[in-house]
């Protein structure tokens, strides 16, 4: 138990593992996955599991757990803006995936390696923990009194 999917086949095939058919039309069966593949629910598996090399939780302790499920209309609402919220995510995905393809397309000298990002270019003065670095802007104050 703890590895939790969503099965929408309607067709019979074999599974080797636990199973859970959700039968109570109170709880919507995505809400029910959500909140499977929460740390809240895996962290109550671990705690009421048996077992060490096949850990699991057994039916009747399953039945047992807190039951957290609100009436069917706020678990299809909370279902609607997680898959939204997850559909955001994606989004900033492939961004990030773009951006990072652009990064890999830039000529290798005019991106810097992380072991050069904090080394001084060849011909730049010492520095000591004294020295004060270089402005590279320089405010003007003026007095209006």
């Amino acid at each position: 138990m703890g590895f939790v999917a969503l099965n929408t086949r309607d067709d019979e095939f074999a599974l080797a593992q636990l199973t859970l058919q959700l039968f109570d039309e109170t709880l919507s069966t995505k809400a029910f996955f959500y909140f499977t593949i929460s740390k809240v629910f895996q962290d109550l598996v671990v705690l009421n599991a048996t077992g060490s090399a096949a850990v699991r939780i057994k039916g009747a302790k399953f039945r047992d757990l807190p039951n957290p499920f609100h009436p069917l209309s706020e678990q299809q609402e909370i279902v609607r803006r997680v898959e939204r919220l997850f559909a955001f995510a994606d989004q900033i995905e492939a961004r990030l995936r773009q951006a990072q393809a652009h990064v890999d397309r830039l000529p290798s000298r005019s991106w810097p390696k992380s072991s050069e990002a904090n080394s001084s270019p060849p011909n730049a003065p010492a520095m000591s923990a004294t020295t004060n670095p270089p402005s590279f802007c320089s405010i003007a104050s003026t007095n209006q009194g």
